[in-house]
Order: structure tokens, then sequence, then C-alpha cells
């Protein structure tokens, strides 16, 4: 196919230069890989490198600023690229309702005197997304929690929240990790077993030196009161 389109390609550029001003159109990039660039036969999915693909026995890695794209890690992607140019690719799923435009991953330089033009612009466009991400997941686990905060609330104003507390303690028995000895591996219920006990040690360890203390201090007293040789045989 690509030896035919060479062949072609002078005819199309002289009949496109003749096509008057009016009856053309701007094809936009999605477009372009839709319906001018080659399908991989086989689909790639996300992994935690990006999409690793390999283009006539070239390992390449793509991956998209778009957030959205993350969320569809489970999605088998066809890759549409062109031989041409593989600096860019598109990715569509089964039904081609999802479409991305992926870039090839920038390599950055192990080390910083390596660095040439536009590596510091890349990494400064790779930590912000990465920042973005964080904010987001971080926006997200706050809004949750206060929806939690307030079916909690709704519950304990009509008189429901023993069944919320019930479905936690179920969840919590079903989802909590053992040790070998079938605890759990949250030590901080143990640690504070072993202080109780090691207070009650202590408490009555004090309580038997008081009482030996009290016992000692009578004996004493005792000596005092009694003539103990009054009560020995003489010889």
């Amino acid at each position: 196919m690509a030896i035919e389109r060479s062949k072609k390609v002078e005819a199309y550029r002289t009949a496109y230069e003749e096509l008057p001003q009016e009856e053309r159109l701007i094809l936009s990039e999605q477009e372009y890989f839709l319906n001018l660039c080659e399908t991989k036969e086989r689909t790639n999915r996300l992994s935690h490198e990006g999409l690793v693909i390999q283009i006539d026995n070239d390992k390449r890695v793509y991956d998209s600023y778009e957030p959205v794209f993350r969320r569809n890690s489970h999605v088998d992607w066809k890759i549409m690229f062109d031989p041409a140019d593989k600096t860019k690719v598109m990715a569509v799923n089964g039904d081609g309702s999802l479409r991305f435009l992926l870039e090839e991953k920038y390599i950055q330089p192990m080390a910083l005197r390596d660095r040439k033009e536009g590596d510091a612009e890349e990494l400064a466009r790779l930590n912000q997304f990465n920042d973005g991400l964080k904010q987001n997941a971080l926006d997200v686990a706050v809004e949750d929690y206060s929806t939690l905060a307030n079916v909690r609330k709704m519950l304990s104003e009509s008189g429901s929240s023993g069944m919320i507390e019930d479905r936690e303690n179920e969840v919590y028995s079903k989802l909590m990790i053992t040790d070998s000895l079938g605890q759990h591996k949250d030590r901080k219920n143990g640690v504070a077993d072993k202080g109780k006990k090691l207070l009650a040690k202590q408490i009555e360890k004090e309580r038997r030196k008081d009482l030996k203390t009290q016992e000692e201090e009578y004996l004493e007293y005792m000596k005092g009161k009694v003539d103990v040789n009054s009560y020995l045989i003489e010889e």
C-alpha cells in the first residue's frame, strides 16, 4: 500500500493545487488519522509505562496528557499511525466512542549536563500534569468525605445511624488483613492491651510493696510492745 501511495503522491499534489480554494477542506488531526493513516492489526492496552507499541519492529511508547485517558486503562485500543511521522498516533476504542491523540513519550537525560534545549520545558509540563492529578485526587477525596459526612448526619437525625455502623463493621471484617496467627496486622489494639497489662502489673507491684511495708512497720511496733524474752524457757 505504501508503494502504491508513493507512486501517486505527485499526481495527488498536482490535483490538490488545481482544486478551488472554496472546495478545500481542512482535516482535523483526528480526521486525518481516521481517514488517511494505517491501523495496527493488534490492539494495545495501557501499561505503567504508557502505551507500548511495536511499529515496523521498532518499540515506541506513547502517552497522553488527557486525565480521562488514564481512567480507561482497561480498554483495548486500536492504534492508527502515520508511517511517515511516528511522533503521534491515535488510540480508538472498539466502537469509536473514545479517541485520544497520543504523543511519543519524551525521554529525559539522566545527567543535568546532558540536557538540551526543550528538556526543561517538557519536564515542567510533566510535573504540572502530575501536580494536577494529585490535586484532583485530593479534591475527589474531600468531596467524598463531605458526601459521607452529610449521609451520616442524615442517618443520625433519622435514627438510622446504627445501620451504617453495622455495614461498616461488616466491610471491615471482610477486608481486614490478618497475620499468621489470624490477628489483624494493625497492632494498635494489641499495643493498647499490652499497655494496660503492664500498668496493672505495676499497680499490683506497688500494692504489694505498700502491704509489705505496712507489715514490717507493724512487726517493728509489736517488737517494741512485747518482750519476747519473757516467753523463752530459761536453761
